[in-house]
């Protein structure tokens, strides 16, 4: 009895004192931020081929919407800080608050300084502020009504999607049809206008050695791949928002539920089909 006392206090004694040891995570420590993790998984961003005004002929421009509710997208909202393995808007997040990348207010960057977007508001765009009126009634059904002001930061959770807009072109030097990001924005429902927005452009070169730092959850270690990767690959559910035309309208604009899903087949189809076109001429 009194050896199964002893062992019992060393014991005890050991894991007291293990929690002060150097490099033994304490209880409720072992969460990972993408601070911590930046580059544990960096994979150097390919190299894309040079692109010279006279050798690209932009062939036509189209924003893309990645559903963050479709299925096929839902890797995208993945937290798992253990294993170093953030959703995208937190790695963007991140790489805003600490200057890696840059927030524009259009996807037109031949006048990016223009558009360039301040550091403290880009902070502050990030973060909810208003007012949220509760309506409580006691046990006699009187109405009392309290405000509660609202500031935190926007969550994945919050947001709908991501815009990715690219230039389709033909490659004349190398013979070959090829596409380029250009940018991405998150996709926001603002609550006083009642509607969705982009919340900000994100410029996609700039963003690529941050991307190349981070794996893509749910995925298979051994694939390393980075959400630079999934990006250039494109392995994500889409449908294609808007391109450009004579009127410069929105696919959304003519087309409603599944009318939209065949709009933006159609339009693929004859981007490929333009492609193939200039091997003719």
């Amino acid at each position: 009895m009194k050896y199964v006392t002893a062992v019992i206090f060393i014991s005890l004694g050991f894991c007291l004192t293990a929690q002060n040891i150097p490099g033994v995570d304490k209880p409720g420590s072992y969460a990972k931020t993408a601070a911590t993790c930046y580059k544990t998984f960096y994979n150097e961003p390919e190299k894309l081929d040079t692109l010279t005004r006279p050798e690209g002929m932009i062939s036509q421009r189209i924003w893309r919407i990645i559903d963050l509710k479709s299925p096929g997208n839902q890797f995208m909202n993945y937290n798992q800080p253990k294993t170093c393995q953030f959703d995208l808007w937190e790695i963007l997040r991140f790489g805003l608050k600490t200057g890696k990348i840059n927030a524009f207010r259009s996807d037109n960057f031949s006048s990016a300084q223009a558009n360039l977007i301040p550091k403290k508001e880009v902070l502050s765009m990030m973060r909810v502020h208003d007012t949220i009126t509760e309506t409580v009634f006691d046990s006699e059904g009187n109405e009392t009504k309290t405000e509660k002001v609202r500031d935190e930061d926007i969550s994945s959770a919050s947001l709908s999607g991501y815009i990715v807009c690219e230039d389709w072109y033909f490659d004349s030097h190398w013979a070959k049809a090829d596409k380029r990001i250009v940018c991405i924005a998150p996709i926001f429902f603002d609550d006083k206008q009642q509607k969705e927005k982009p919340l900000f452009y994100l410029y996609y070169n700039e963003c690529r050695n941050l991307l190349s730092s981070y794996q893509v959850p749910l995925t298979d270690p051994k694939d390393s791949l980075t959400y630079d990767k999934l990006f250039l690959k494109r392995k994500f559910e889409f449908y294609v928002m808007k391109k450009t035309n004579v009127f410069n309208r929105s696919v959304n604009d003519y087309s409603k539920g599944k009318t939209i899903e065949y709009e933006s087949d159609k339009t693929i189809r004859e981007l490929l089909s333009k492609d193939f076109d200039q091997f003719e001429h």
